[in-house]
């Protein structure tokens, strides 16, 4: 554990000093103290996950059902709305590692909906830069390592950008209001993160851009960008491309120096670079977006966009005003997920009316005219909220979560203010503080004994104190520094309790079940399902076994579609769960292994092998192979949900409505080559025959038939189905993903072209200084 404590520590320490020695080498002086006290405070935060064997996630919320059951018995969860890390992000990282161990491209995810693309679904994110600069660090470490990563490059990015018009403390105090807000906290762990603590970084790289036009600080936007596009949550990135538009408006309205459109221009050219270079890993995406399930529900009904009622404004004095789920008082319809990151903290909230005294320029005014607004919109308050709602991809997307882009102006406009609040000398600067301290204490005391205790009373202490400052002493440096105490120890008590610390040992246990069924498996790939919620989906991904259901929106449609079969009634398909597992469309999946509760009864094809405390374990002893020759071929898709036996009727597409078509005769079939994204086989027979399969036809799966690409044919509406010609013929089924090869080669010819642009640039400098000096020599 020491050793795994110390690799962890390392994991944040070495890519956070490469990241400042990049800044310092190539574009300003960060100060080491600085550096040392941002880092200070990143592991603070998440310093226990790094020093301690247990994680900040929930994988207590994976162990209550059974299998685990059976092994830790009942298990009550510290906060389940963190489970999506250890429920999605913990197995795709996994599937990920895995790839790239055996030095494939990670591309499909073999273990969930029967096979779909990994890459693809955005969360896995295997080109963050905070996933690849950490894959050093093991599972479940590494979610640790890449939060602190994140964090400390959140907190210098937004410290560089802030101190370009104040002070280095308020600009730590800047930096703190945005990289330990509530918002952060609570998607630490999450990829969502990964992008919205790089806002920073790319409004930091526009501004150099804008300020020096220098091809350093044109890579450096490009970078960011692309870094952004591939940190897994294409909607944050958008809003990403919110703030920094944004930025460049105030910029552009009123500059600190002449504003210069051929530096704009330049910037935008940067921003189509950064698109570029991030094309292998953004264009599937895209491609996965159009075809997911999560689309197909949004465009089948009618979507309507979250409106945060007026009540949900309480919670910019107080984030825990309605509780907190990891103390389990939290009682509101919104989870605190939604309703809680408005909270910026209470000193910053009083710093922002200042903005109308004259010693704040108009600059700031416009800085607090966006924050109104992107608050507004974000809370879907008013027409223009609505009206941003539809149009794309903001239609498709949360945007409640554009407040991160309303923190970090706060953020901006609150340093820029308490460095200069020492100059005012009006009374009338209280009215500010009052007011919100009013205020705070209203709900202070309303909640009080319901919802908060005597520390959640942090807020209005920091308050009383910054002030109390202020009126015995206007130093701007005092100020500062307390600002910075006041709001990191104010954020810090609030954030806490949220990442609750559970026991490692629920990562990945051994499982008696799942043992045995590793000692029974068979040679030929194989597919499992568990009854109802018995092993949660894409748990199968850490014990190397392909599941039929999983768990993940952006699940390509038309699978999903077909798994509507055998889906439970009413369930939403974020959890494919199944109860009628005689069902044949299961057979037809290559369902080889059913995992049930202890002391289940399931008719045949089932046969039970073996039964346990922690689940019984069924062999299907009539499975479906995952290619086979149906005997015969209909074309009428209604037909799905009568057929009896896929292994003697598939839908064929092609066919006619009510056609059927009688099959050629197999002779042999024999897999020669099986991974994730290539199968292999040999296959002898009597006259023309149709292939039918349970792999997924998703986009980027191509037949070659004895060398040569042939079509696929959709069979039951969603798999992989093809000719092959009489006799004996080699056939390879591969996963070659257009999307991911044109994004390849784009980003190849965008880094050789910015390697040439300044290459060739230095080339005819030097040209230019030869000739100079032969005509003075002449």
């Amino acid at each position: 554990m020491v050793f795994e404590a110390f690799v962890t520590f390392l994991g944040i320490a070495l890519p956070s000093l490469l990241i400042v020695l990049a800044m310092r080498h190539w574009f300003e002086p960060v100060p080491w103290p600085v550096c040392a006290f941002l880092f200070a405070l990143v592991l603070i935060t998440v310093g226990r996950g790094v020093f301690s064997p247990n994680m900040p996630v929930a994988l207590d919320e994976v162990v209550r059902g059974y299998p685990y059951r059976g092994v830790f018995g009942a298990v009550t969860s510290k906060n389940p709305d963190t489970n999506d890390t250890v429920k999605q992000m913990l197995p795709w990282m996994q599937v990920v590692r895995e790839e790239l161990e055996h030095r494939r491209a990670p591309l499909w995810n073999r273990y969930s909906f029967s096979g779909y693309p990994l890459l693809a679904n955005a969360q896995s994110a295997p080109f963050s830069p905070f996933f690849l600069l950490t894959l050093f660090v093991p599972l479940p470490k590494q979610l640790v390592a890449m939060a602190g990563v994140k964090l400390f490059a959140c907190l210098l990015f937004a410290f560089l950008v802030i101190r370009r018009e104040v002070s280095p403390i308020a600009a730590v105090f800047g930096a703190t209001v945005y990289s330990l807000s509530i918002f952060q906290n609570v998607y630490l762990y999450y990829p969502l993160s990964a992008v919205t603590t790089l806002l920073p970084a790319v409004c930091y790289a526009v501004l150099r851009v804008l300020d020096d036009g220098r091809w350093r600080s044109f890579v450096l936007l490009a970078v960011v960008v692309a870094c952004t596009l591939v940190a897994g949550h294409p909607e944050s990135a958008a809003h990403v491309a919110v703030g920094m538009l944004l930025l460049i408006s105030i910029e552009w309205v009123a500059p600190v120096h002449a504003f210069n459109l051929r530096r704009l221009s330049t910037s935008i050219g940067a921003v189509i670079a950064g698109t570029c270079l991030a094309a292998p890993g953004f264009f599937p995406v895209v491609q996965q977006v159009l075809q997911s399930q999560r689309l197909a529900a949004m465009t089948g009904g009618v979507r309507k966009a979250i409106s945060y009622p007026a009540t949900a404004f309480w919670l910019v004095l107080n984030p825990d005003g309605f509780g907190n789920p990891a103390l389990g008082n939290w009682h509101w319809y919104m989870h605190y997920i939604m309703a809680a990151p408005s909270y910026t903290g209470l000193i910053p909230l009083t710093l922002l009316p200042l903005a109308f005294f004259p010693v704040v320029s108009r600059r700031d005014r416009a800085l607090l005219a966006v924050i109104i607004v992107t608050f507004v919109v974000a809370m879907n308050w008013t027409v223009i909220g609505r009206l941003v709602h539809l149009i794309p991809p903001f239609s498709f997307a949360a945007n409640d979560r554009l407040r991160f882009v309303t923190i970090l102006f706060v953020a901006i406009l609150s340093a820029r203010v308490v460095d200069r609040v020492a100059q005012i000398r009006s009374a009338l600067v209280l009215l500010s503080p009052i007011v919100v301290l009013a205020l705070a204490g209203y709900v202070f005391v309303r909640q009080f004994g319901v919802t908060l205790s005597a520390i959640s009373a942090i807020g209005m202490v920091a308050v009383v104190v910054f002030w109390g400052a202020w009126l015995v002493r206007r130093n701007p440096t005092a100020l500062a520094i307390a600002a910075v105490i006041g709001t990191s120890v104010e954020l810090m008590i609030f954030n806490w309790p949220f990442n609750a610390m559970t026991p490692r040992k629920y990562y990945e246990p051994r499982l008696p079940i799942i043992d045995a069924l590793h000692r029974m498996q068979p040679v030929e790939p194989f597919r499992i399902v568990g009854a109802d919620w018995m092993f949660m989906p894409n748990a199968s991904a850490q014990y190397g076994l392909e599941d039929i259901r999983g768990s993940d929106p952006m699940a390509w449609a038309p699978y999903t579609e077909f798994f509507r079969l055998i889906q439970a009634p009413g369930q939403a398909l974020d959890v494919g769960r199944v109860i009628n597992v005689t069902h044949p469309a299961v057979t037809f999946l290559n369902v080889h292994f059913l995992l049930a509760e202890p002391d289940s009864n399931f008719p045949p094809p089932w046969r039970l092998v073996v039964r346990g405390k922690d689940g019984d374990l069924y062999r299907n002893e009539r499975p479906i192979a995952r290619f086979f020759a149906p005997e015969r071929m209909v074309g009428d898709r209604s037909r799905l949900r009568t057929i009896g036996d896929f292994a003697e009727v598939c839908v064929v597409d092609g066919l006619a409505r009510g056609e059927t078509r009688e099959n050629g005769q197999l002779t042999g079939m024999w897999l020669r080559q099986v991974n994730p994204r290539r199968f292999r086989m040999a296959i002898d027979a009597v006259g023309p025959l149709f292939v039918a399969s349970s792999q997924p036809a998703a986009p980027g799966w191509i037949v070659k038939v004895n060398h040569r690409v042939v079509p696929i044919v959709r069979v039951n509406g969603a798999f992989i189905g093809f000719w092959v010609p009489p006799g004996k013929s080699q056939v390879s089924v591969e996963y070659q993903p257009i999307a991911f090869r044109a994004g390849v080669v784009l980003c190849v010819i965008t880094i050789a072209a910015m390697i040439a642009v300044p290459y060739r640039s230095q080339r005819g400098s030097a040209s230019i200084a030869t000739t100079g000096r032969g005509s003075q020599s002449i």
